[in-house]
C-alpha cells in the first residue's frame, strides 16, 4: 500500500500488514500491542527528530524487519544532528520507560509491562553492535575525529566483538531457563546481518 503524505511516500508491506493484524489477533494478553506500540514510538523518536533537524524524508517503508526511512537527496544534516537522530529512538523508549515506573510503583502493575517493554527496547538498541542505534551514534562521535572509513572499521570491530559475548549470552540464557532463546536469536541476527554486510 503506498500513501502520499505531503512530500513523502508512505509505503506499507503486505507482510508487515499481515504480521502486525497476526499479532494482535493471536495475542491474548495484550503484550503485543503494547510491544507494537513502544516500536512505534521508536520508529517516531527517528523521525520526529529528523523533521526537526529541518530535513523532510522522501519515503517511508513500513517492513517485517521495521521502518526504512529513505532520505532526501541534496541535504545533509551535521555530524551531531545525524548522532542525536539515531539516539532520537532509543531516548523515546526510555522516555516511556521512566513515565511508566511511577504508575507501576503506585500500584498500577499491569505498567510493569510497557515498563519492561521500552526499558529493554532501549537498552538493546543502545548497543554499539551494527546496525543498531548505539552504533550509529558512536559512528557519528567517531567522525568528528577521524575519517570516515576508520570511524566505520572501529565501529565494525566494536560490532563483531560485542555480538560474540552476546550469543554466548544467548546460550547461556536458554540452557538456564529452558526455553527462552530470544537474546541467543537476537544475538545470532545481529551477527549474520555483520556477516551480510561485510560480503
Amino acid at each position: 500500500m503506498k500513501l502520499n503524505i505531503k512530500k513523502a511516500e508512505l509505503h506499507i508491506s503486505f507482510f508487515f500488514a499481515a504480521g502486525v493484524t497476526a499479532m494482535l489477533v493471536l495475542d491474548e494478553s495484550g503484550t503485543a500491542a503494547m510491544t507494537l506500540a513502544a516500536c512505534f514510538a521508536h520508529e517516531c523518536g527517528h523521525l520526529g527528530c529528523l523533521i526537526l533537524c529541518g530535513e523532510t524524508p522522501s519515503r517511508v517503508s513500513l517492513a517485517v524487519f521495521g521502518m526504512r526511512i529513505d532520505r532526501a537527496r541534496g541535504l545533509s544534516l551535521s555530524l551531531w544532528q545525524e548522532a542525536a537522530v539515531a539516539a532520537a529512538g532509543p531516548l523515546v523508549n526510555l522516555l516511556f520507560a521512566l513515565l511508566s515506573l511511577p504508575l507501576w510503583c503506585g500500584g498500577f502493575f499491569a505498567m510493569r509491562i510497557p515498563f519492561g517493554i521500552n526499558l529493554a527496547l532501549a537498552l538493546f538498541h543502545s548497543l554499539p553492535i551494527e546496525p543498531l542505534d548505539g552504533s550509529r551514534v558512536l559512528y557519528f562521535l567517531l567522525c568528528r575525529r577521524r575519517d570516515e572509513p576508520a570511524a566505520a572499521h572501529s565501529v565494525t570491530l566494536l560490532s563483531y566483538a560485542l555480538s560474540v559475548p552476546l550469543v554466548l549470552c544467548g546460550v547461556f540464557v536458554l540452557v538456564k531457563s529452558g526455553y527462552n532463546f530470544t537474546l541467543l536469536a537476537l544475538g545470532i541476527y545481529l551477527f549474520l546481518m555483520l556477516l551480510l554486510k561485510r560480503d
